[in-house]
């Protein structure tokens, strides 16, 4: 299969333990993400690789794109 996806972040905060506290991840995370997917799989056994075209981040902190990678068991 191959496929494309689009996401929007309409709520989300992080949890730091030390020092304790929390932070809206608004300003974090890029609060659109879109997505590009592509996997193969065999009876019962699959993979499939997934890569941001967007930022993880906002260009003021990094230029970061993800990549995600793994494995399918079951139908």
């Amino acid at each position: 299969f191959v496929g494309a996806s689009a996401e929007y972040l309409v709520s989300g905060y992080t949890k730091y333990k030390n020092p304790k506290f929390r932070q809206g991840a608004s300003g974090i995370f890029n609060g659109f993400r879109a997505t590009v997917e592509a996997g193969v799989s065999y009876k019962s056994l699959g993979f499939f690789v997934n890569y941001g075209l967007t930022p993880l981040f906002p260009e003021a902190l990094s230029d970061a794109r993800t990549l995600t990678f793994g494995v399918v068991l079951g139908k």
